[in-house]
């Protein structure tokens, strides 16, 4: 489950490096570069828009420091996506969310007004459902949270406000 280089995220890593989406030409005017780190720290995330963590918790926990660290990023502007099987529990707190009870295998659904909805590739589709392996969930999104993925009334998806930044973070891993 390595985002730079495993299966599992293949797909989103080559719309991210497809010239096309992103570069001087594509739809979005940014270049993105993937790499990986063994902790996320300031130098790391200086100049970094956006910083991906994958597969939160399903192998290390989070230092607190790099959870102060992520947070202050977001606060200051920048953008975090995190995916993980623990992730709701592991960063749902930071953004005053809680996590719900987890278990395995649903179709989840995109909710119709998450704000993902405006980004530049949302494909607008109320019957897409997607399967996934393992459930974690939020209990509660809290002031500065919005319902992204969903299945029945459980949330397995969910972006947060917070300062002059974004955070989109999914519950499953893949």
């Amino acid at each position: 489950f390595n985002f730079a280089t495993g299966d599992a995220y293949q797909e989103i890593r080559e719309a991210l490096l497809n010239l096309d989406n992103f570069g001087p030409n594509g739809v979005v005017d940014r270049e993105v570069m993937i790499f990986t780190t063994p902790q996320f720290s300031d130098e790391i995330l200086q100049g970094i828009d956006i910083a991906v963590a994958r597969n939160v918790a399903s192998g290390r926990l989070l230092w607190i420091s790099e959870k102060a660290i992520l947070l202050s990023f977001v606060e200051n502007g920048g953008g975090l996506i995190a995916f993980g099987n623990d992730s709701a529990e592991e960063l749902g707190p930071m953004f005053g969310a809680t996590a719900g009870i987890q278990s395995r295998w649903v179709y989840a659904k995109i909710d119709p007004f998450t704000p993902l909805r405006d980004g530049p590739f949302f494909i607008p589709n109320v019957n897409f459902s997607f399967q996934t392996g393992y459930r974690g969930r939020f209990a509660s999104l809290g002031p500065n949270g919005t319902v992204a993925i969903r299945y029945s009334s459980q949330i397995l998806g969910a972006t947060f406000t917070q300062g002059e930044g974004r955070a989109a973070i999914f519950t499953d891993r893949k």
